[in-house]
């Protein structure tokens, strides 16, 4: 069966880019894999551990970015299609490239973000990334 990996980060472009790998797995017989990268741990100089408020902070964050993976997971799997969620911290398109391999994927589709010409310009964007880096098919769902 084909995979299709969609990383998500739950932004208004997440139900566009939804619809469209429903439409292709749907047409494929494919499954979807759905993938959210939390922001990793903060690293504090000079301490030995974190603070424990940060600690919990980080614990409820990944519980509610979990919750909202099962809803995702739960509206695709209601449409007949097989489906998983993944959630892992780390560093962007390195942990999206680094999945996409080891799952296998047949396309990546994910959506555009709107940064403005100089964050753009310094830094790029995620779906750049990935593009310039994979040799999987891309599909970018442009804003509305």
């Amino acid at each position: 069966m084909k995979k299709i990996l969609v990383p998500v980060d739950f932004s208004d472009m997440t139900t566009d880019v939804l619809i469209y790998a429903i439409r292709l797995a749907k047409e494929n017989n494919a499954s979807i894999v759905v993938l959210h990268v939390a922001s990793p741990n903060p690293i504090y100089s000079g301490a030995d551990t974190e603070p424990p408020l940060i600690q919990t902070y980080m614990a409820e964050e990944l519980t509610r970015e979990q919750g909202e993976l099962d809803a995702i997971v739960a509206h695709i799997k209601s449409q007949d299609i097989e489906a998983y969620s993944i959630l892992l911290q780390g560093p962007i398109i390195d942990t999206i490239m680094d999945e996409a391999n080891e799952i296998k994927a047949d396309m990546i589709i994910m959506g555009k973000e709107s940064h403005g010409l100089l964050y753009r310009t310094l830094l790029g964007t995620t779906s750049e990334g990935v593009i310039r880096r994979t040799h999987i098919p891309v599909l970018i769902i442009p804003e509305k």
